[in-house]
């Protein structure tokens, strides 16, 4: 998806929704929230792309730790193990999320896909093939109007206006 994703999670997130929570490109936490797999507790694998996401977090170690002995994680155990982006008050928690969501709506949402785009090769790549991918990228952004309407801002010393 193009569009950056922004989670807000509040509660337990568990099992399925432990995974959805996750992938988000920016995930927000209610200080309350709490992070668990939660499948072999009732004999089973996990699903909703966790194994897919977590471990490109966390790491393969932690992953299995949280996995095998269904460790639940505080919000703010999920931020120092890079789960969560940030922390919040429970009561802040939408407010924060919807803030950010119109902060980037007002930006250059053409970059951010591919910005994700990029961020995403890099498992698969090498770096020559990456830095290559990065030339092609800014090239396309320098003649997009969000490009040029970015470079222009700049030189006259004022905000931009994306579209």
């Amino acid at each position: 998806m193009e569009k950056p994703v922004i989670t807000a999670v509040n509660g337990f997130a568990a099992g399925g929704g432990l995974g959805l929570s996750l992938s988000g490109d920016i995930v927000i936490a209610a200080e309350s929230a709490k992070f668990t797999y939660a499948y072999t507790n009732s004999g089973l694998t996990p699903d909703g792309g966790s194994t897919y996401i977590i471990p490109r977090l966390i790491g393969v170690r932690r992953t299995v730790e949280l996995a095998f002995m269904n460790r639940t994680l505080s919000a703010q155990e999920a931020l120092e193990w890079n789960m969560v982006t940030q922390v919040v008050p429970d009561d802040q928690l939408m407010e924060t999320a919807m803030g950010l969501a119109k902060k980037l709506a007002k930006g250059p949402t053409d970059a951010y896909g591919y910005i994700k785009y990029q961020i995403i090769k890099t498992h698969t790549i090498t770096l020559e093939e990456q830095t290559d991918f990065e030339k092609e990228g800014i090239a396309n952004q320098l003649i997009s109007y969000n490009g040029q309407e970015g470079i222009k801002a700049f030189m006259e010393k004022r905000k931009p206006n994306y579209t």
